[in-house]
């Protein structure tokens, strides 16, 4: 899991697209326990808060070649309503 890269990233993408300021949200998400899970398998998220009037989109954690439907992950990301 490369959390720190993945904020990095984010942050990078976030500044070209004037999106970032010092009161940029970033956050990280963590969909495993680090107890029971191989560290080579954890999964983790880096995410910021987006604009209002940003369009709502769904990201896919994976694919439904590789894992039964009950078994499919999705982000949905809703922009913030203020």
């Amino acid at each position: 899991m490369q959390i720190d890269r993945a904020i990095g990233s984010l942050v990078t993408q976030l500044g070209e697209q004037q999106l970032f300021s010092d009161e940029t949200q970033m956050m990280a998400v963590f969909y495993d326990d680090p107890d029971s899970v191989p560290k080579q398998d954890l999964r983790a998220r880096a995410c910021s808060p987006v604009a209002v009037d940003a369009p709502g989109f769904e990201s896919y954690l994976n694919s439904p070649q590789d894992v039964v439907p009950t078994e499919l992950l999705t982000d949905i990301c809703l922009p913030r309503v203020s």
